[in-house]
């Protein structure tokens, strides 16, 4: 139980703060200019936003790790 509290903090967070802010996007102030890749992978829960490949190694470390810097990887490939 332990792995999965860890696991699902971040989430567990993030609805409190949506919760208490009534704000879908509570991190951001309503009057924010968001980039469009950001607002998609938030709202689609999709991190895949760009025809770009995304090597199959880093692919493999996040699914074995799930580091969430890796995402930030993945997103500034895309990006690029």
């Amino acid at each position: 139980l332990t792995k999965i509290a860890d696991l699902t903090a971040p989430l567990r967070e993030r609805l409190r703060l949506q919760v208490e802010t009534g704000s879908l996007f509570p991190e951001y102030p309503s009057d924010a200019l968001v980039p469009a890749h950001e607002m998609f992978t938030r709202l689609s829960g999709n991190a895949v936003f760009s025809s770009k490949e995304v090597p199959v190694e880093l692919e493999a470390r996040y699914r074995q790790t799930l580091d969430t810097s890796v995402l930030e990887e993945i997103r500034d490939i895309q990006i690029g």
